[in-house]
């Protein structure tokens, strides 16, 4: 891949992190309760993996040369 690819990725994955915490957010103050915890639970750590991809990716652009 290269830099410009990357660069998208990181976007995209940091775009959907923004719009997976505001759902949850939504669902919480809408749902709430013990009903919420397990989709919460899962938006949770869907949000994690997202972010960790992120510090992956930007630790892969880092290494690639400028062009």
């Amino acid at each position: 891949m290269n830099r410009s690819e990357i660069s998208a990725m990181i976007y995209s994955i940091e775009k959907q992190i923004s719009l997976a915490k505001m759902a949850r957010e939504i669902f919480f103050a809408h749902i709430g309760g013990s009903y919420a915890e397990p989709a919460l639970t899962k938006i949770r750590g869907t949000v994690e993996l997202m972010e960790k991809d992120v510090k992956r990716l930007k630790r892969e652009l880092a290494k690639l040369p400028i062009e």
